[in-house]
């Protein structure tokens, strides 16, 4: 099924009347407009007032793992970015339902868990998340034993 002459029309039309924003600031702006939460983010969303905090986060998760080489170094970055993303989780599920309370005081607290559909997308997010860095675990706990057994035949 194709579209009319008059449906063509119609499309390029609408498309004429919106170009986007023109300014830098209105494109500087826009360019912001899927990063609501950071929680898909391919690189890890940290703000600078929490870059000490995440330093030590990053240095304790490396004393917690002991990685050695590469591939252990790598699988230990992936999970220090998958376990900050579950602190941020639960930080933007928290100011959701803050926000949801103050903008609307009559709703108990399941009334705004029910209706907003943002926290259903986060508890998706939590398991997505949380799955991917047990996984990652166990992969940097096999590569650990495979070097120790390893060095143990040499």
């Amino acid at each position: 099924m194709s579209a009319s002459q008059a449906q063509i029309n119609a499309n390029r039309l609408n498309g004429q009347k919106s170009t986007g924003p023109r300014t830098e600031e209105g494109k500087a702006k826009s360019s912001q407009n899927a990063m609501r939460h950071g929680l898909r983010a391919q690189e890890l969303q940290m703000d600078k007032d929490v870059a000490e905090d995440s330093e030590e986060f990053i240095r304790e998760m490396q004393e917690c793992f002991k990685p050695v080489g590469l591939h252990e170094r790598n699988l230990v970055a992936r999970i220090t970015a998958q376990a900050w993303r579950l602190r941020r989780v639960v930080s933007v599920e928290t100011g959701t339902v803050n926000d949801t309370l103050k903008n609307y005081p009559s709703r108990t607290l399941a009334q705004v868990f029910g209706g907003d559909p943002n926290l259903l997308l986060y508890g998706r997010y939590e398991a997505a998340i949380e799955g991917a860095m047990h996984r990652n675990i166990r992969e940097l706990r096999s590569a650990q034993r495979y070097r120790l057994d390893e060095k143990e035949k040499a």
